[in-house]
């Protein structure tokens, strides 16, 4: 049972770092977006 639970723990572990660099690559994704947007604001002026 013992190993049962330490599997269940390290697969919620495992779901969690994903989810953390899934968030930081979305993160990237629309920081690279703002930015495009604001340098073509600037050269619009």
């Amino acid at each position: 049972a013992k190993r049962g639970a330490d599997y269940i723990k390290e697969q919620q572990t495992k779901q969690i770092r994903a989810a953390k660099i899934k968030k930081v690559l979305n993160f990237d994704e629309s920081y690279d977006t703002i930015k495009t947007e604001y340098e073509t604001e600037i050269g619009n002026l």
